[in-house]
């Protein structure tokens, strides 16, 4: 997401006007409150934990005509690694025993010295559990959300390849 985007946000619950949303729930590419999130998940809408998850998803549920995002993709995967909770941006489903975790970093959140610090220390736990961390940039999301997934395709498959020899040569 580039600085214009980020500061072209607005501050306030799309429904409700309620300020200061600095934990804003996404819907349809718009800023909800806690309360109002879950009136409108209530009426059959996704909420996302950020505007450039919402636009991975959304490439990825249109990906496959057969295969929506929520049938192969978790969307904020709690995971505990060494004692402490952590919440994946993405997990896939489809094979929970391959554990890939899919992150994005946005500028905003990722690119101070101790932000870069805390990613690759939160990384490393993450490759200690035995997950595969698969990373994109928020800005390569924002602009070609459908590259991104069929490049994250295209690496779980290099991921699972090994791993569904191994099964099948013990089976």
């Amino acid at each position: 997401m580039d600085t214009q985007t980020i500061q072209a946000l607005p501050d306030t619950c799309t429904q409700c006007q309620i300020p200061a949303l600095s934990n804003a729930s996404w819907i349809d590419d718009k800023p909800y409150c806690t309360l109002c999130a879950l009136g409108k998940v209530h009426d059959g809408h996704r909420a996302h934990g950020s505007r450039v998850q919402g636009r991975l998803w959304d490439a990825a549920d249109q990906f496959w005509p057969d295969l929506h995002a929520d049938q192969w993709l978790w969307e904020e995967y709690p995971v505990v690694l060494s004692g402490r909770n952590f919440r994946a941006d993405f997990t896939v489903q489809l094979i929970p025993w391959a554990k890939i975790a899919i992150e994005i970093d946005s500028f905003a959140h990722h690119s101070s010295a101790m932000a870069i610090t805390r990613d690759r220390q939160r990384q490393r736990l993450f490759q200690k559990g035995g997950w595969h961390v698969i990373r994109f940039s928020g800005q390569e999301v924002w602009h070609d959300p459908r590259a991104c997934v069929e490049e994250l395709i295209e690496i779980i498959a290099r991921i699972t390849e090994p791993l569904v020899a191994t099964l099948q040569s013990v089976a």
